[in-house]
């Protein structure tokens, strides 16, 4: 065929076949309509309720699959579901090493063999500098602020480091789904998929400007998740016995969906519901109810009347407890 030939079929094909979405005029009509700076200038209420719903879904990623339901088994879920609610937090960790570490956490907490009690390894290593196995506070400081640029070094460092508790997690290694994401392949293209799919739908959309509020976003999820490590070990109150210095932060309960009542659930951590005292609003609990009321939950593990009062140190809440608890609640 010649290349006037080749030309002409081009020219029909992109012109006249039915199955081209649009012609060339179109064509090039959208892609004049996106402008770098307001996208393709969607109203931003839509940005608004896709920031909501994206923070919201990665809360309950975090906070309640990857935390209460694989580490603690607070509850049965159906299995697609905890799938779903998994890959969406992936950029947390692997499913393994994450349950892993964290169960080894529970059994030393603020020991000396605690990967990241700030008691002794100092806030910046407990918030940050034990995911990169340092104690230079100017890389903890880079990478708690590197946003999704940490996302993208992560998805090729998380599954290879911090693997010495992963023996712990042997019942998250046993799914094949939990073991395939947790391999170096797989996670790093979970995670970078994360990244670049979010940031060009968010570009496209809304252009430039929403771009800087994206990386806000992003950013606050780490910086959010990581107090969990660090503040809530160093500052609040300990109502309950838990055996280590874990506090509970009520102000930050709405943004970590309920994972700041961190003593308590130190205390009790198989208890599904940690929010037990005057004033306190669970919001993975929540979720777990709802969960539960749509079928997609069973088994929710709620400790007993007995067993808050017996953790419980502070009286002040002791005829609160008694008067007001209920374990089918």
């Amino acid at each position: 065929m010649q290349v006037s030939s080749k030309l002409s079929l081009v020219t029909f094909l992109l012109t006249q076949s039915s199955f081209v979405f649009a012609d060339t005029e179109g064509v090039l009509r959208i892609a004049t309509e996106h402008e770098v700076w307001i996208g393709y200038n969607i109203h931003p209420v839509w940005f608004v309720l896709f920031m909501a719903v994206m923070m919201w879904t990665v809360a309950i990623g975090v906070g309640l699959f990857y935390h209460r339901v694989l580490t603690h088994r607070v509850f049965k879920p159906n299995r697609f579901l905890a799938y779903f609610f998994v890959t969406i937090a992936a950029p947390a960790g692997t499913p393994i090493q994450w349950v892993g570490n964290h169960r080894s956490h529970h059994q030393v907490a603020d020991t000396d063999d605690d990967p990241h009690s700030p008691t002794d390894k100092g806030f910046w290593v407990a918030h940050a500098g034990w995911y990169l196995g340092t104690e230079n506070i100017l890389l903890c400081v880079l990478y708690s602020f590197a946003g999704p640029l940490r996302m993208v070094f992560d998805a090729f460092w998380r599954p290879r480091t911090n693997q010495e508790y992963v023996h712990k997690a042997k019942d998250i290694a046993a799914d094949p789904y939990y073991a395939w994401i947790s391999k170096p392949g797989p996670y790093a293209c979970v995670v970078l998929g994360h990244v670049f799919s979010v940031w060009i739908f968010v570009y496209c959309l809304w252009g430039a400007w929403a771009l800087v509020f994206l990386y806000a976003v992003q950013l606050s999820f780490f910086l959010i998740g990581d107090t969990v490590n660090s503040i809530m070990h160093m500052w609040g109150d300990s109502p309950f016995e838990s055996g280590d210095k874990s506090r509970n932060v009520p102000f930050m309960h709405i943004l970590t969906s309920g994972e700041s009542f961190h003593n308590t659930h130190h205390a009790i951590p198989s208890a599904v519901n940690l929010g037990l005292l005057p004033g306190q609003f669970d919001l993975n609990y929540f979720w777990s109810r709802m969960f539960e009321k749509m079928g997609l939950a069973t088994e929710l593990r709620r400790p007993s009347k007995m067993l808050v009062l017996s953790k419980l140190k502070d009286d002040q809440y002791r005829e609160y407890i008694e008067k007001n608890y209920r374990e089918n609640l």
